[in-house]
């Protein structure tokens, strides 16, 4: 007990831990605004909309839609909507392959 004991508290005070430690407190940190009271009333997001279906668009409308949110895509010209919307059922179609979601979630 003793040497699990020495070994455990080198791996306290290594920069991994000491690394962990900091994400953990400040993941924390992150959810919170200051100034913003505890008890502000929170809204319900029922749908999104995304300007934009290139490289970032498509990566934030997927995790809305991942998360069972409705979205709407607007950019400029038809064919980049076209493409956007191609990559990401792509992803989509990747993520079936590996087995990460099932063909019949609905994205």
């Amino acid at each position: 007990m003793a040497f699990e004991r020495e070994i455990f508290v080198n791996l306290i005070w290594s920069p991994e831990g000491r690394a962990l430690r900091h994400l953990f407190l400040a993941e924390r940190a992150a959810s919170k605004i200051a100034d913003v009271p505890e008890d502000t009333p929170k809204r319900e997001i029922k749908s999104v909309a995304v300007i934009g279906a290139g490289t970032m668009g498509g990566g934030i409308a997927m995790n809305f839609l991942n998360a069972g949110i409705p979205v709407k895509m607007l950019e400029l010209k038809q064919e980049a909507l076209d493409k956007g919307i191609g990559i990401m059922r792509k992803n989509y179609e990747a993520q079936v392959k590996k087995a990460s979601i099932k063909q019949d979630q609905g994205h």
